[in-house]
């Protein structure tokens, strides 16, 4: 486990079924821990190409509801918050998400002073799987301005008292310095949510289907979202086409809609992820579509390693 991630708690821990040791599962250049909420709330969304340009200019998310995903934060629980609002720019798979889990890995495994990790782009974009021989002026700005949106991502807590609504904002990057010149980027979390980092529901999420998909948004999103679920063998998922246009927060039509799932579905299942089959029932004489989940694969059919044998 690393030692500097004992104020974020950024681990999973797991019992070895073999030695009984506990194992401590960090983020690597293979697999990032992240909270189950933000692979199931519409945080990271797909960006169609008519949107590219207003998203290069911060243009706002639609709000986002997460009350019932926060309930067990530390701040809503000792402080009776009953309204909890994620506000800010739209955030993209194609950058954001990576840069976002390289922020989490930084923050693993860099020490912190003050809560603040200092380090170089070269470093940050070690951290995004970035190749650091690539790092130039475009991509210095790229990774400042997917810096600044996570950093203007605000999650709002408010609850009503005799004297007025009590409102709490933090943000999911506390505050951020990105310097090109200096050659500098500076994160810090914030206090004020630090349990955001602490949840007890936090999953591993296999990077290798991610990299697969290259710059397929739609399938990254989806592949995250069932990432959320429990994955038990032989349990099968009914997952909604109305709970996937959720979190993937289109604004298409939604017959199209339902063609950009069918397509982001086959992809996923020609890398090997996926293996599901299409359903409709009618309601009110329309139809409404689902998928049964059979089986997700994140490795991609290569063999889990086995632990060796205790000598």
């Amino acid at each position: 486990m690393s030692k500097y991630d004992s104020d974020l708690n950024l681990h999973i821990e797991k019992i070895n079924q073999s030695s009984g040791d506990v194992e401590h599962i960090i983020s690597s250049s293979t697999k990032s821990i992240q909270p189950l909420s933000l692979l199931r709330l519409s945080v990271f969304t797909p960006v169609q190409a008519v949107e590219k340009g207003k998203v290069q200019g911060n243009d706002s998310r639609t709000p986002i509801d997460a009350i019932n995903d926060f309930r067990q934060l530390e701040i809503v629980e000792r402080e009776g918050y009953t309204s909890a609002v994620i506000t800010g720019p739209k955030l993209d798979l194609d950058t954001d998400f990576k840069v976002w889990v390289g922020v989490v890995s930084a923050f693993t495994h860099y020490p912190s002073v003050n809560g603040v990790i200092t380090m170089s782009f070269a470093e940050l974009a070690r951290f995004c799987d970035i190749d650091s021989r690539q790092v130039n002026k475009r991509l210095k700005e790229r990774l400042s301005r997917s810096v600044s949106k996570l950093s203007s991502t605000s999650i709002r807590f408010t609850k009503q008292t005799p004297e007025g609504d009590a409102i709490a904002t933090t943000h999911l990057i506390g505050s951020s310095i990105a310097d090109p010149e200096t050659n500098t980027v500076k994160l810090a979390f914030d206090n004020l949510l630090s349990d955001f980092y602490k949840l007890d529901i936090k999953r591993i999420l296999k990077l290798k289907v991610l990299n697969s998909l290259k710059r397929n948004e739609v399938a990254k999103a989806i592949y995250t979202f069932l990432e959320g679920l429990p994955n038990k063998p032989g349990e099968i998922q009914i997952v909604s086409a109305a709970r996937l246009m959720v979190r993937l927060d289109l604004k298409s039509e939604q017959k199209k809609q339902i063609f950009i799932i069918r397509k982001a579905l086959k992809t996923l299942t020609e890398i090997g992820y996926l293996t599901y089959e299409e359903k409709f029932k009618r309601v009110n004489g329309k139809r409404e579509f689902y998928f049964h989940i059979l089986k997700r694969d994140p490795d991609l059919g290569e063999p889990t390693r086995k632990p060796l044998p205790a000598e």
